[in-house]
């Protein structure tokens, strides 16, 4: 289950108060983040010389590209 589906079936069943789907947002986030660092893999190398590699693991590739916390 994707992070938007998990989201969109938790806000749907639970009551509608703020804090409760604050509380499933933050689930879903975590979900979400899970999601894209196993997707990006374990180290990939985002350089475009093989003389300086730049190698980035998928919770680097993510606080770069999405945290914006």
């Amino acid at each position: 289950m994707s992070a938007v589906d998990y989201l969109f079936e938790q806000l749907w069943e639970l009551p509608k108060d703020k804090l409760t789907w604050y509380a499933v947002l933050k689930e879903a986030k975590a979900k979400e983040k899970k999601q894209i660092v196993n997707a990006h893999g374990v180290k990939k190398d985002y350089s475009y010389s093989q003389i300086d590699p730049l190698l980035i693991t998928g919770e680097e590739y993510y606080d770069k590209n999405f945290n914006k916390e």
